[in-house]
């Protein structure tokens, strides 16, 4: 079978252009990616998935080539500049499937927009006492003052434990956002 391929591009919403790749055919299926990485993590699972769907892998705005917003933003705010891209992109519903933050974003968007999402993958959603989320994020250290994630060696990656094998390749791609 022949694959559908669109190099992607970019989506314009109130908060700033997404940028998105797409591949396959089929039904659409949405992939959002952990914090302070890009749409570059799907790209092994990109080619299995998209035999059966329309693959959209989204960047996140303020992360990989999409613009960066003008505020600090929450997870209600990511999945309004969801809904708008899909707006944009005539996807009226997909399935969603999300890793890490961005397992909490595809809860998020199904809770806002339940019309939007069909069905929810997550993968390794991060749970915590909502009342202890501070602590949490209080004390990360890994930012620079503007909210960019600081470059980050191989032996800090693997020390934080953030990736279970992180390879050189990774470092790269994770510090080049």
């Amino acid at each position: 079978m022949a694959l559908e391929q669109d190099p992607g591009g970019y989506v314009t919403t109130p908060d700033g252009a997404i940028h998105y790749l797409k591949t396959g055919s089929g039904y659409p299926l949405l992939l959002f990616h952990p914090l302070n990485t890009s749409t570059w993590v799907w790209h092994m699972v990109t080619s299995s998935l998209a035999r059966y769907f329309t693959c959209y892998a989204l960047d996140m705005l303020g992360h990989g080539k999409s613009d960066k917003p003008s505020r600090d933003f929450t997870l209600p705010d990511f999945s309004t500049a969801i809904d708008n891209a899909m707006e944009q992109l005539g996807i009226p519903s997909a399935h969603v499937m999300g890793n890490s933050v961005g397992a909490l974003l595809a809860v998020e968007l199904a809770a806002s927009y339940p019309d939007r999402v069909q069905r929810l993958v997550l993968i390794g959603a991060p749970v915590w006492d909502p009342r202890d989320a501070h602590q949490i994020l209080d004390g990360d250290t890994n930012y620079d003052d503007s909210g960019y994630p600081m470059p980050r060696s191989l032996q800090e990656l693997k020390a934080d434990g953030q990736f279970v094998n992180p390879c050189p390749e990774w470092v790269d791609k994770y510090n080049e956002l």
